[in-house]
């Protein structure tokens, strides 16, 4: 018996690739069209878990991205941000900070510290040094996404209370480590 979710996702794939197909054809491989077509067919490859051919997409589109739009670009900063995404939920946490980084850097100059946008790549870019074991600019990563989230969506809003709940873990981690470098009374 066939999966029905299966079917939809291979379906789901083989439009992407025919229109991607048809795209570089007709527009061309530097097209924006063409670009966001790749960029929908990385996200589904990385949901589907196959994620080495997500990575290659992904490196593929940022490379044109940034020679064709250029480094600040909003859309080159989402593929920069996919790809440490992506890295990083391979474990690949070294090669993930700096693009997640850039990411951030990017977004600061581009809509302000305090937009949304700047406050999920603070958040993203804390995960990986969390995962690094740069707990104290992870925190304080964590702790400007948490501030500016509650000012502009609300201390009751999902994304704050994730960030809240990450905060929270940050600091419980912190405490975990102190813990165990100190003796411990006989």
């Amino acid at each position: 018996e066939l999966n029905p979710t299966k079917a939809r996702l291979d379906e789901t794939e083989a439009l992407f690739r025919g229109a991607l197909q048809g795209q570089r054809e007709q527009l061309g491989e530097h097209h924006f069209s063409t670009l966001v077509t790749q960029s929908n067919l990385a996200m589904l490859l990385k949901a589907r878990g196959r994620k080495a051919e997500a990575e290659t997409l992904f490196r593929h589109i940022l490379q044109l991205r940034e020679r064709i739009l250029g480094p600040a670009h909003p859309f080159t900063l989402r593929s920069l941000n996919s790809l440490g995404l992506l890295l990083n939920g391979l474990g690949r946490h070294k090669e993930a900070e700096p693009l997640l980084r850039r990411t951030m850097e990017g977004q600061e100059k581009m809509v302000g510290p305090a937009h949304p946008h700047t406050l999920t790549a603070l958040s993203n870019l804390a995960v990986v040094l969390k995962e690094r074991g740069k707990f104290e600019e992870a925190e304080a990563l964590y702790r400007r996404a948490l501030e500016g989230l509650q000012g502009s969506l609300g201390p009751e809003h999902p994304e704050t209370l994730t960030v809240m709940l990450n905060v929270a873990d940050i600091i419980r981690t912190r405490l975990d480590e102190v813990c165990a470098r100190e003796p411990r009374a006989p």
